[in-house]
């Protein structure tokens, strides 16, 4: 919630406040969840959550046809997927046990899929963890990057990560937990799927920490005025045009 504020206040009016703001959902999110179940059942099989789409409702695309609706309606509560998706998804958490680091967390947990629920100077809190070690939180992420590496560092930019990590952390140790910082486990949805196990500078995470209690002020502030628009919604605004460079 706190990362959609960070995007647009009035955005995070709309969907958390009012939830006037469309669902999200994406091919993205869909294989996450995947790749989730897998993690959260790992070593036992998935079967009994998912429902696997007959070829004859799957277009040439891999998507479903309009033919499925009625058997999306008989599936439950079991997540939609077919067969080349569940492969390919298959394929890519090889990868996160080929990596040593990532394989051992698995194995080690001691929960899976938790919410840890807090109070942090007077604001109530929660967060969904993916599990935990007897020594950390760490939380599965998958890219479209693919050298995680070298390359995650901007999708915590741009997603926002560095405060989840803040965040959990902070959850981490009002559970009483030791004081570890959150291990991201990257994988690539690019072959051959690398993964890495990640963790942010404590000086990055700190920062972090900083602006989410701002966001948490700043949002009090604004539930208590009524006011979500920007700053320069009212006015006429002279475009800044900082690389332009006149016709060729």
């Amino acid at each position: 919630m706190l990362k959609d504020y960070r995007e647009s206040p009035l955005g995070f009016y709309l969907r958390h406040i009012t939830g006037e703001a469309p669902g999200k959902s994406s091919a993205a999110m869909k294989r996450g969840s995947l790749l989730h179940l897998l993690a959260e059942f790992y070593p036992d099989p998935i079967d009994e959550h998912i429902a696997i789409a007959p070829d004859s409702m799957v277009t040439a695309t891999g998507q479903l046809s309009k033919s499925a609706d009625g058997w999306l309606a008989g599936i439950g509560d079991k997540l939609p997927t077919t067969a080349e998706e569940l492969a390919s998804v298959k394929a890519q958490f090889a990868g996160v046990l080929r990596n040593p680091a990532a394989r051992t967390m698995l194995e080690e947990s001691i929960d899976r899929e938790f919410v840890l629920r807090w109070n942090w100077e007077g604001f109530p809190m929660r967060c969904r963890c993916d599990g935990a070690t007897a020594t950390r939180l760490y939380d599965l992420k998958t890219t479209s990057d693919f050298a995680p590496l070298t390359q995650f560092e901007g999708s915590v930019k741009r997603f926002g990560y560095d405060l989840q990590s803040a965040i959990y952390a902070e959850g981490w140790a009002a559970a009483g937990m030791p004081s570890e910082p959150l291990a991201f486990i990257v994988t690539s949805n690019l072959f051959p799927h690398h993964c890495h196990v990640l963790t942010l500078p404590r000086s990055v995470v700190q920062r972090a920490r900083d602006r989410a209690l701002r966001y948490l002020h700043e949002i009090a502030q604004r539930i208590e005025w009524g006011d979500w628009l920007p700053d320069d919604y009212g006015e006429i605004t002279e475009l800044r045009m900082n690389y332009y460079r006149g016709d060729a």
